[in-house]
């Protein structure tokens, strides 16, 4: 699959049946605006919707960034990775999952919702710690 920013291609190590990558033209991984970030995610949620009308079953979505030296790549390069699963989430994902779970029950609030107000938060207090 082609977008405007980039393309997807076959992974070849892969960590599951479904396994696929979305490389930017952009050759700098920390080079990108708003639009080529959108049209990565766009081009990764497309793919997976493809994989998963292939099989239904599969329809547990995991999309990683990939970039510089801890990449596994001998050159720097921006990538995601996209991978679909069947039966339960990827272990960390499972596992964030369940925390959430026993957050909602203990606290009676979205942990999710909670965890972004608090990153909300923190940037606007540096925020108005730099400009005085």
């Amino acid at each position: 699959m082609r977008g405007q920013y980039c393309v997807t291609a076959g992974s070849l190590v892969k960590i599951d049946g479904y396994h696929g990558l979305v490389i930017f033209d952009e050759h700098n991984p920390l080079r990108f605006n708003q639009d080529q970030l959108s049209d990565y995610l766009d081009v990764a949620w497309e793919w997976a919707e493809l994989a998963h009308q292939e099989d239904p079953q599969a329809r547990y979505y995991l999309v990683l960034w990939n970039c510089l030296a801890r990449a596994g790549a001998s050159v720097a390069h921006g990538h995601l990775q996209m991978a679909l699963t069947r039966d339960v989430h990827y272990p960390k994902i499972e596992s964030w999952r369940r925390a959430a779970e026993v957050y909602r029950d203990t606290y009676e609030q979205d942990y999710f919702d909670d965890l972004f107000e608090i990153h909300a938060d923190l940037a606007w207090g540096l925020f108005k710690m730099e400009c005085g």
